[in-house]
Protein backbone atom coordinates (compact mmCIF):
# COMPACT_ATOMS: atom_id res chain seq x y z
CA UNK A 1 0.00 0.00 0.00
CA UNK A 2 2.97 2.38 1.02
CA UNK A 3 4.35 2.09 -2.73
CA UNK A 4 0.73 2.21 -4.16
CA UNK A 5 0.26 5.79 -2.43
CA UNK A 6 3.41 6.65 -2.97
CA UNK A 7 3.69 6.43 -6.48
CA UNK A 8 0.30 7.94 -7.09
CA UNK A 9 1.64 11.04 -4.92
CA UNK A 10 4.51 11.28 -7.26
CA UNK A 11 2.20 10.85 -10.43
CA UNK A 12 -0.04 13.39 -9.44
CA UNK A 13 2.67 15.76 -8.75
CA UNK A 14 4.19 14.97 -12.01
CA UNK A 15 1.11 15.83 -13.73
CA UNK A 16 0.53 19.05 -11.95
CA UNK A 17 4.22 19.96 -13.45
CA UNK A 18 3.55 18.29 -16.77
CA UNK A 19 0.78 19.30 -17.71
CA UNK A 20 1.69 20.76 -21.15
CA UNK A 21 3.84 17.56 -22.03
CA UNK A 22 2.50 14.56 -23.70
CA UNK A 23 2.48 11.46 -21.51
CA UNK A 24 2.82 8.28 -22.69
CA UNK A 25 -0.89 6.34 -22.90
CA UNK A 26 0.61 3.39 -20.87
CA UNK A 27 1.95 5.53 -18.27
CA UNK A 28 -1.18 7.54 -17.92
CA UNK A 29 -2.76 4.17 -17.17
CA UNK A 30 -0.26 3.06 -15.11
CA UNK A 31 -0.53 6.24 -13.25
CA UNK A 32 -4.70 6.13 -12.57
CA UNK A 33 -4.52 2.91 -11.65
CA UNK A 34 -2.31 3.56 -8.63
CA UNK A 35 -4.40 6.41 -8.11
CA UNK A 36 -7.19 4.11 -8.18
CA UNK A 37 -5.71 1.49 -5.73
CA UNK A 38 -4.12 3.90 -3.29
CA UNK A 39 -8.01 5.50 -2.50
CA UNK A 40 -9.71 2.19 -3.47
CA UNK A 41 -7.72 -0.33 -1.43
CA UNK A 42 -7.98 1.83 2.34
CA UNK A 43 -11.83 2.59 2.05
CA UNK A 44 -12.39 -0.97 1.41
CA UNK A 45 -10.67 -2.40 3.93
CA UNK A 46 -12.36 0.69 6.17
CA UNK A 47 -16.00 -0.42 5.30
CA UNK A 48 -15.00 -4.39 5.47
CA UNK A 49 -13.76 -4.16 8.94
CA UNK A 50 -16.82 -1.73 10.07
CA UNK A 51 -18.97 -4.20 9.03
CA UNK A 52 -17.51 -7.14 9.91
CA UNK A 53 -17.57 -5.54 13.89
CA UNK A 54 -20.74 -4.14 13.73
CA UNK A 55 -22.15 -7.68 12.98
CA UNK A 56 -19.68 -9.66 15.15
CA UNK A 57 -21.12 -10.08 18.68
CA UNK A 58 -17.94 -11.44 20.37
CA UNK A 59 -15.70 -8.57 18.92
CA UNK A 60 -18.56 -5.96 21.05
CA UNK A 61 -18.68 -7.72 24.40
CA UNK A 62 -17.45 -6.51 27.87
CA UNK A 63 -13.88 -6.74 28.82
CA UNK A 64 -12.90 -6.07 32.44
CA UNK A 65 -9.31 -5.50 32.85
CA UNK A 66 -7.65 -6.03 36.17
CA UNK A 67 -3.82 -5.04 37.17
CA UNK A 68 -2.34 -6.73 39.96
CA UNK A 69 1.47 -6.54 41.15
CA UNK A 70 2.68 -9.47 39.35
CA UNK A 71 0.07 -9.92 36.28
CA UNK A 72 -2.67 -8.23 34.23
CA UNK A 73 -6.43 -10.24 33.73
CA UNK A 74 -8.71 -9.62 31.05
CA UNK A 75 -12.25 -11.44 31.74
CA UNK A 76 -14.51 -10.63 28.79
CA UNK A 77 -17.95 -12.84 28.50
CA UNK A 78 -16.29 -15.58 26.31
CA UNK A 79 -12.31 -15.46 27.52
CA UNK A 80 -10.24 -14.92 30.06
CA UNK A 81 -6.86 -14.26 29.94
CA UNK A 82 -3.85 -13.40 31.65
CA UNK A 83 -0.12 -12.66 31.55
CA UNK A 84 2.64 -11.86 33.56
CA UNK A 85 4.21 -7.81 34.28
CA UNK A 86 7.44 -9.75 33.57
CA UNK A 87 6.78 -10.87 30.44
CA UNK A 88 6.30 -7.66 28.92
CA UNK A 89 8.63 -5.91 26.62
CA UNK A 90 7.25 -2.74 26.06
CA UNK A 91 3.77 -0.14 27.10
CA UNK A 92 2.87 2.29 24.83
CA UNK A 93 -0.42 4.35 25.30
CA UNK A 94 -1.65 5.67 21.91
CA UNK A 95 -4.92 8.34 22.27
CA UNK A 96 -7.04 6.21 24.45
CA UNK A 97 -5.36 2.67 24.33
CA UNK A 98 -2.34 1.15 26.37
CA UNK A 99 -0.64 -1.39 24.36
CA UNK A 100 0.92 -3.96 25.66
CA UNK A 101 3.94 -6.09 23.75
CA UNK A 102 5.07 -9.26 25.11
CA UNK A 103 7.82 -8.75 22.33
CA UNK A 104 8.35 -6.57 19.35
CA UNK A 105 4.95 -7.34 17.71
CA UNK A 106 2.06 -9.17 19.73
CA UNK A 107 -0.01 -6.79 21.45
CA UNK A 108 -2.57 -6.70 23.94
CA UNK A 109 -4.22 -3.95 24.03
CA UNK A 110 -6.96 -2.26 26.67
CA UNK A 111 -9.07 0.88 25.46
CA UNK A 112 -9.66 3.55 28.43
CA UNK A 113 -12.05 6.56 28.55
CA UNK A 114 -11.19 10.37 29.33
CA UNK A 115 -12.72 9.78 32.73
CA UNK A 116 -9.60 7.15 33.27
CA UNK A 117 -6.81 9.36 33.09
CA UNK A 118 -6.18 9.40 37.02
CA UNK A 119 -6.09 5.49 36.84
CA UNK A 120 -3.56 5.59 33.57
CA UNK A 121 -1.31 8.36 35.94
CA UNK A 122 -1.35 5.22 37.98
CA UNK A 123 -0.33 2.94 35.15
CA UNK A 124 2.22 5.07 34.29
CA UNK A 125 3.79 4.90 38.18
CA UNK A 126 3.47 1.66 37.94
CA UNK A 127 5.12 1.02 35.00
CA UNK A 128 7.73 3.09 35.59
CA UNK A 129 8.78 1.92 38.99
CA UNK A 130 8.99 -1.60 37.73
CA UNK A 131 11.90 -0.49 34.98
CA UNK A 132 9.36 -1.62 32.20
CA UNK A 133 10.29 0.10 28.71
CA UNK A 134 7.54 2.23 27.80
CA UNK A 135 6.58 4.94 25.55
CA UNK A 136 4.72 7.91 26.44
Amino acid sequence: MRIYSTFAVVYLISCMFYSNKDFGFLIRIIGLTACFIAVYRPLLTLFITYRSYKSNKALQETITTTFTDDEIKKVGESFSLSFKLDNIYQVKILRNWVLFYQSKTPVNFIGFKTEDKSNIETLKNFVEKRNIKHNW
